[in-house]
C-alpha cells in the first residue's frame, strides 16, 4: 500500500476511534440519566405508598368515628 493509502486508512481509524468515543461519553451520559430517573422512579414509589398507608389509617379513624357516632345516636 502506498503512503496515501496508509496515511487514509489511519485517518479513517482515527476518525472511528473518535466517534466511538463519542459514543461512549453518550452512552455513559444515558446511563447516568437511567440512573437518576429510577431513583427518582423509586423515591415516588416510597411516596406514593406512604400516602396509601395514610389514607388506610384516616379510613379505619373514620370507621371508628362512625360507630361512635352511631352508639351516640341509637
Amino acid at each position: 500500500m502506498s503512503d496515501n493509502g496508509n496515511q487514509f486508512v489511519m485517518e479513517m481509524l482515527c476518525s472511528i476511534r473518535s466517534e466511538i468515543g463519542d459514543l461512549r461519553k453518550g452512552q455513559i451520559d444515558i446511563e447516568l440519566r437511567l440512573t437518576a430517573s429510577e431513583h427518582i422512579t423509586q423515591g415516588l414509589m416510597a411516596h406514593i405508598a406512604s400516602t396509601h398507608s395514610g389514607i388506610d389509617e384516616l379510613k379505619a379513624d373514620m370507621r371508628l368515628v362512625k360507630r361512635r357516632l352511631d352508639l351516640v345516636d341509637a
